[in-house]
């Protein structure tokens, strides 16, 4: 089976939050898309109130020698999860397979 008939074949079986979980983890990851925050004067980013969960309590708080640790974590797996409410080893096998069913960058025919 072609690739890019895989993944839509992947896609397609699919619950639409799961789906929904999946684009915005693999975007976020590829970083075509960023969670929802800003950065203060000090150049240190925060996630909004909305992006904000419980499982982002455990995270170090940014400082201005390292001002990313909420926005990495924003990025993860577990917290893109718990975002969508949806289970993260689910969220990940479904990840890993519609990733590797994609076609690299010039492989598409």
């Amino acid at each position: 089976m072609h690739p890019a008939t895989a993944a839509a074949v992947l896609q397609a079986a699919l619950d639409p939050v799961m789906e929904s979980a999946v684009r915005d983890y693999l975007a976020r990851k590829n970083r075509t898309a960023h969670p929802d925050g800003e950065f203060d004067k000090r150049g240190r980013w925060y996630p909004d109130a909305h992006e904000q969960r419980e499982c982002c309590s455990g995270i170090s708080q940014p400082t201005a020698s390292y001002p990313y640790p909420l926005m990495t974590h924003c990025r993860s797996v577990e917290h893109v999860a718990t975002l969508h409410g949806v289970d993260i080893s689910s969220l990940r096998r479904a990840s890993r397979a519609i990733a590797k069913a994609k076609p690299a960058d010039g492989d598409e025919e």
